[in-house]
């Protein structure tokens, strides 16, 4: 699957600080089989002030990319990252995102409808 998120800050994240700058954090996304990868890809417009690639947690379900460039308050940046289904049956998770390197509250994402969801795995009635 692709996961694609699309978020907007009401603060500029940026590269600067004394933990090497700001990060985004996605939780969350529990069930998934992609083992642990320090440098999963990640796909952004090109420009986009985003990392190339993030950190995947797999037994945290949680996805962290750095923000290479300097971001505007209120813009709109978006990112996709491939992640594999689990094995078995699950209902899609709740997922949030969050910063890091900027004081901002979590926030739970939206989700596409219905078997788009993320992590959504249908069962067979037998």
């Amino acid at each position: 699957n692709t996961i694609t998120v699309a978020f907007r800050t009401f603060a500029a994240l940026t590269t600067l600080g004394t933990d090497g700058g700001s990060s985004v954090l996605i939780t969350g996304l529990t069930g998934a089989a992609t083992p642990d990868d320090p440098d999963l890809p990640v796909s952004a417009p090109e420009g986009s002030p985003l990392a190339p690639t993030g950190r995947w947690n797999s037994t945290e379900g949680s996805l962290e990319v750095r923000v290479d460039g300097n971001t505007t308050a209120g813009a709109l940046y978006t990112f996709s990252f491939p992640l594999l289904n689990p094995p078995t049956p699950q209902h899609s998770p709740s997922v949030s995102i969050e910063t890091l390197g900027v004081a901002a509250a979590r926030v739970r994402l939206g989700k596409a409808p219905g078997n788009a969801a993320p992590l959504l795995v249908a069962g067979f009635l037998l």
